[in-house]
C-alpha cells in the first residue's frame, strides 16, 4: 500500500510542473519594471518612464547603451510633441558606456517644462540619434512619489 501511494504522489508531483505546457508565461521575455524597452541598430533603450513633477514638468528616466563599436550621439528627445531640455547637450554614446537619465548614477538629464502629463497615462517619447535614426516609445507617466520621489528637475552638468 505504501509503495502504491508513494508512486501516485511522485507521479502527481512530476506531472504538476508540466501543466503550463510549451506556452508557459515564465518562458516569455518581459520587462520586470514600469519602463519600456526599444532598440535602434546597436543602441539599447531601457527602462524608460516619464515622471510628472508637481509643477507640471515631465522628467525622463531611463538608460541608453551603445552596444556596438561605432560612436553615436543623442540629437534630441521629444515628449508628446514638446522638445526636452537635454543636459549635457547632445550626449555622446560610446560602446558600453551607459547614458543614465535621473537617479543616483545619472550622467544626463532630460525634462520638459509645462508638459502636464497625468500620472497613469502614456507619453510618446521620441529619441533621435545622429546615425541610428529615431526610437519611439509609449512610456508610462509616474507620479513624483514612492520609488520616483527622488527624481528632480536639476540638470546634470557636463
Amino acid at each position: 500500500m505504501f509503495t502504491r501511494t508513494a508512486t501516485i504522489v511522485a507521479l502527481i508531483i512530476s506531472l504538476a510542473g508540466c501543466g503550463a505546457g510549451r506556452d508557459a508565461a515564465t518562458l516569455k521575455p518581459y520587462a520586470p519594471t514600469d519602463g519600456v524597452q526599444a532598440s535602434a541598430q546597436e543602441i539599447k533603450v531601457r527602462d524608460f518612464v516619464l515622471v510628472s513633477m508637481p509643477d507640471g514638468t515631465g522628467v525622463v528616466v531611463g538608460t541608453i547603451v551603445q552596444t556596438g563599436s561605432t560612436q553615436d550621439r543623442i540629437t534630441g528627445i521629444v515628449v508628446n510633441g514638446m522638445s526636452a531640455n537635454v543636459a549635457p547637450a547632445s550626449p555622446m554614446l560610446n560602446q558600453n558606456a551607459p547614458i543614465r537619465f535621473a537617479g543616483d548614477s545619472a550622467n544626463a538629464s532630460a525634462d520638459v517644462p509645462g508638459l502636464n502629463a497625468a500620472p497613469g497615462t502614456l507619453a510618446k517619447i521620441e529619441i533621435t540619434f545622429e546615425t541610428s535614426g529615431t526610437v519611439t516609445l509609449d512610456a508610462i507617466v509616474r507620479d513624483n512619489k514612492n520609488e520616483f520621489s527622488s527624481v528632480t528637475t536639476t540638470p546634470v552638468q557636463g
